[in-house]
């Protein structure tokens, strides 16, 4: 009996070295969940012809966060901008605001769709040592102003553009082709208007159609009933916010 007791003792301590041990492993190689990164600024699929902000925050990290790599690709997954920060608030596991500027208005950019990517190495004492997460988001850089290409023409559709001569009291028909390459047209804030002989302020004209690819209004009869110069405007904006105005 005093055998067995002894051999139970030992079989128990054994189980409880093994718990131990097993629990001390467990805490080892327990990996611990990656941090979240957000771009919160700028906005996804914006549209941009300033220098762009680019803002992030960091939540649920399980350690210090060691560094962070902003880096825009081009197109052809090339690296056009890189800014690496190392030993980014390191007392701090949450960071709730990191930004960096990209000068895309450097004159460097062409237009074009980039992508930025928002990387994080995250510094903790369980396996693996350092988590990393990253974040994504797609912009348009469009630093060149749409067209506006205005024509005009009688009733009768004769070109009238080079001469700039309608005839005396007859129907004009005005029509204006906009395009913008990259970023595209915001055809709500398009506009085609006439100054009249005698006025000094223009009026915006009704438009019969307005497209990404046409804009069409007209001056009656009535309106062409004078002798002097009237002054035709054709505005064009894009996504962007560049514009253009074609008299």
């Amino acid at each position: 009996n005093s055998w067995g007791g002894k051999i139970m003792d030992n079989k128990k301590l054994i189980n409880g070295l093994l718990v131990g041990l097993l629990f001390i492993l467990g805490a080892i190689f327990v990996s611990s969940a990656p941090a979240v990164v957000t771009i919160n600024a700028p906005a996804a699929s914006g549209f941009f012809t300033t220098d762009v902000t680019i803002n992030v925050s960091i939540t649920g990290a399980s350690g210090n966060v060691t560094n962070i790599t902003v880096t825009v690709f081009d197109s052809a997954n090339l690296v056009v901008f890189r800014n690496f920060t190392n030993n980014t608030n390191a007392n701090a596991g949450n960071i709730s605001e990191f930004q960096v500027v990209w000068p895309a208005t450097n004159g460097t950019f062409s237009d074009a769709v980039y992508t930025i990517n928002v990387s994080i190495v995250e510094n903790i004492t369980s396996t693996p040592a350092n988590n990393q997460s990253n974040a994504t988001r797609s912009v348009t850089i469009d630093n060149t102003n749409p067209e506006a290409a205005l024509t005009i023409a009688d009733e009768n559709d004769n070109d009238l553009t080079s001469t700039k001569n309608p005839d005396f009291g007859k129907l004009l028909k005005i029509k204006c082709v906009p395009a913008d390459a990259t970023a595209g047209l915001v055809t709500t804030n398009h506009t085609m208007s006439v100054l009249f002989p005698g006025l000094s302020t223009y009026q915006n004209l009704t438009l019969l159609e307005n497209s990404a690819t046409l804009m069409r209004a007209e001056l009656s009869s009535d309106e062409m009933s004078d002798l002097a110069v009237f002054s035709i405007r054709c505005f064009t904006w894009d996504k962007a916010g560049n514009s253009n105005t074609t008299e």
